[in-house]
């Protein structure tokens, strides 16, 4: 008789640490559900769905962001739905600013969220395909008049994610990863803003940074349009060369349990 060489028990006593199933498949039929489950859950862009005006659909409030120019096509990889990013000023992602306090303007003071959770949590599934230049992931973000708020991007040269918030428009605290992302590969990369402790922190796969009472005030509502792929369209802009897929925006601070529990249940869909 053929001998079995599952251990059932061995199985069971890991399920706390590992997830049952670790294949793209299993992950796939779980990650834009993952995403509707966030905390303070303001837009979340999955890059599957598509509008015939070239939108990529917020599914969870219809905060949908807009393609830019003939340069941003949609596509997939294996089981990864993405929106292609090729570097060039016809091809970023956009939302206009609606006027003070609108979807994107998350000042990380909002009182309809429980006060020890305030703050701003953003990110997504990224592929980098150098290092040489600043590349922004996501941002509402604009040098000219001070109109800055929040900006995710990799940094030149280093592939190190930094994360930035403005209180006043004019300032810029950051926070700089240690761990460079993986060029011609998916990276999950999410900055955080904790409005209790003024922590910033920046993610990277599997790794965090973070720099301790960064900032001191509320973040700064600016008129600067939201953006994936690029910043609000004055130079410097840092087009992104690359791919995103399963973004999103959250009007509170995650918990390092549930941006790694992101991470762990969507990495096998990204071969990560």
């Amino acid at each position: 008789m053929p001998q079995n060489d599952r251990n059932a028990e061995m199985v069971g006593l890991l399920e706390t640490d590992f997830v049952g199933r670790n294949e793209p498949n299993y992950a796939w039929r779980s990650a834009v559900s993952q995403l509707l489950a966030l905390p303070g859950l303001r837009a979340a862009w999955p890059m599957s769905a598509v509008t015939y005006l070239n939108r990529a659909k917020d599914v969870a409030n219809g905060n949908d962001v807009y393609k830019v120019g003939g340069g941003l096509t949609y596509g997939y990889e294996g089981l990864v739905p993405y929106a292609n990013f090729t570097g060039a000023a016809n091809s970023y992602l956009r939302r206009a600013d609606g006027g003070a306090g609108n979807w994107g303007d998350i000042l990380g003071t909002e009182s309809y969220i429980v006060g020890a959770y305030r703050g701003l949590t953003l990110g997504g599934w990224f592929y980098i395909e150098g290092l040489g230049n600043n590349e922004v992931l996501m941002a509402k973000w604009e040098d000219a008049g001070n109109q800055r708020s929040y900006l995710l991007r990799k940094e030149n040269g280093t592939g190190f994610g930094r994360m930035y918030v403005s209180t006043t428009g004019a300032d810029f605290p950051s926070v700089t990863g240690t761990i460079a992302m993986n060029t011609n590969s998916w990276n999950f990369v999410v900055g955080r803003a904790d409005n209790t402790s003024k922590d910033l922190d920046i993610f990277v796969n599997n790794n965090n940074d973070t720099s301790a009472a960064a900032y001191a005030a509320a973040i700064n509502d600016s008129t600067a349009d939201f953006t994936i792929g690029a910043r609000n369209p004055a130079a410097p802009v840092e087009y992104l060369t690359g791919k995103a897929s399963l973004c999103f925006l959250c009007a509170a601070s995650l918990s390092d349990t549930i941006i790694q529990a992101i991470f762990e249940n969507q990495r096998a869909m990204f071969n990560v």
